[in-house]
């Protein structure tokens, strides 16, 4: 178990990597404690932003997956019973994924269903329970319906934006083969950017499809170590996930950029409107052109 869970918590730590994120600590029994800090931001009819926060609680031990792991949630947004739905549906959901890993999906389950909390202004929807309205009656579908028209329109089926750093690629051929193959199975578009010692991977497409691609990365032999061995990518960081805004550029394709400098990386991210991707994460790293 603990291989295995460990290289599932890898793949969790690239996807949440922003400080204060995820923690992680391992018992001297095998046990694993692995914490997920969620939020979720969604904009309001008069342009203000409305965020929910919820902490994550999965404790796993050293039968995972055979047992299912033990899962609380803690939020200061959220009521008792709000918190309690959350915990009795993953808790479920772990229930059925037993022997195989279920972690991501459970963090993804838990954040789908904040972002809904969000959009409901605090409120915990379910089929037998009222909130943004009941969906077992006529009234409470059409509320429902109503509120995922509004976030259809805010969001196109690209609605995640994700902007990777990897290390370094030895087998630069073959790495970018597998990366257009991922790419083209999951429907995703962007770009893989070499700038100098810099490479970056812009992924933008469905959330389900982008988590895909890292889960990937992080569990696939995708390049070679120094002695020519298949590899899997080990520093590979997720710089930032976020919704596509109307304003940032949608590509329709994925293609491979050589970039010469500093400047025109900057000018890259400007062209697709991609400015606050550049500022908060692109031009801070240790590998930008220019820096020592």
């Amino acid at each position: 178990m603990a291989a295995e869970a460990d290289d599932e918590i890898e793949v969790i730590q690239a996807i949440y990597c922003q400080p204060g994120e995820i923690t992680v600590s391992r018992g001297a029994d095998g046990s694993r404690q692995v914490i997920v800090r969620l939020k979720s931001t969604t904009e309001k009819s008069d342009d203000s932003t409305r965020s929910t926060e919820a902490d994550l609680h999965l404790s796993l031990s050293s039968f995972y997956p055979s047992n299912a792991p033990s899962i609380s949630v803690r939020s200061e947004q959220l009521s008792r019973s709000g918190m309690t739905q959350l915990r009795t549906m993953l808790t479920q959901a772990a229930e059925h994924s037993l022997d195989r890993p279920m972690l991501l999906d459970l963090i993804s389950l838990a954040s789908e269903e904040l972002q809904k909390v969000t959009v409901c202004d605090g409120k915990m929807r379910t089929t037998d329970q009222g909130g943004g309205g009941n969906s077992a009656t006529p009234e409470g579908r059409k509320a429902s319906e109503q509120t995922e028209e509004i976030n259809g329109s805010r969001e196109s089926s690209a609605d995640r934006m994700a902007l990777l750093h990897l290390d370094h690629m030895r087998a630069k051929t073959q790495y970018i083969k597998l990366i257009k193959k991922w790419t083209s199975e999951l429907f995703l578009t962007g770009r893989v950017l070499f700038c100098q010692r810099l490479i970056l991977i812009v992924l933008q497409g469905p959330a389900s499809a982008v988590k895909e691609y890292i889960v990937r990365q992080r569990t696939c032999n995708v390049d070679v170590d120094s002695k020519g061995h298949s590899c899997k990518e080990r520093m590979m960081s997720v710089l930032c996930d976020i919704g596509v805004t109307l304003h940032h550029f949608r590509f329709d394709n994925f293609d491979v950029v050589e970039i010469n400098s500093a400047n025109d990386l900057r000018d890259f991210f400007y062209k697709y409107c991609m400015q606050d991707v550049f500022t908060d994460h692109v031009r801070t790293l240790k590998h930008f052109p220019g820096k020592n």
